[in-house]
């Protein structure tokens, strides 16, 4: 597993289609309406895995619980995340949830993944 963090609209969908030779019908983008259950095994790109995080919140469920036991089908992907986890802590309650489990699930991925990198103004820096 690749893991890509960076803000939004940082070059992250740019980069994993120049560096992983990705096309873009490869890259599931997520958002905060798709179903947890319909990312596909084998898949080669998720992105907007902050979404997904968001979507299984409001589901109810656990996206800590979710991700540990989606590992080996996120496996050979790239995923991507925006990095939610700098600037203003936001005041609204579930979004404050959102960020601290979107972390925690990113910790998760980045224990696990082979390599991740982070995107700031389209430069790649690689993390691990």
């Amino acid at each position: 597993m690749v893991l890509v963090l960076g803000g939004a609209y940082q070059g992250k969908h740019e980069f994993v289609l120049r560096r992983f030779d990705l096309v873009p019908g490869d890259i599931l983008d997520c958002t905060a309406d798709t179903d947890p259950q319909s990312v596909p095994s084998g898949c080669r790109c998720v992105a907007g895995f902050d979404q997904l995080v968001l979507a299984l919140l409001d589901r109810g469920e656990d996206p800590v619980a979710w991700t540990g036991a989606h590992l080996r089908q996120l496996d050979g992907a790239v995923v991507l995340c925006r990095d939610l986890f700098c600037g203003v802590v936001p005041a609204d309650p579930r979004l404050r949830r959102w960020r601290e489990e979107t972390g925690r699930c990113c910790t998760l991925l980045a224990a696990h993944a082979g390599q991740v990198y982070r995107l700031f103004c389209g430069i790649d820096q690689r993390l691990k």
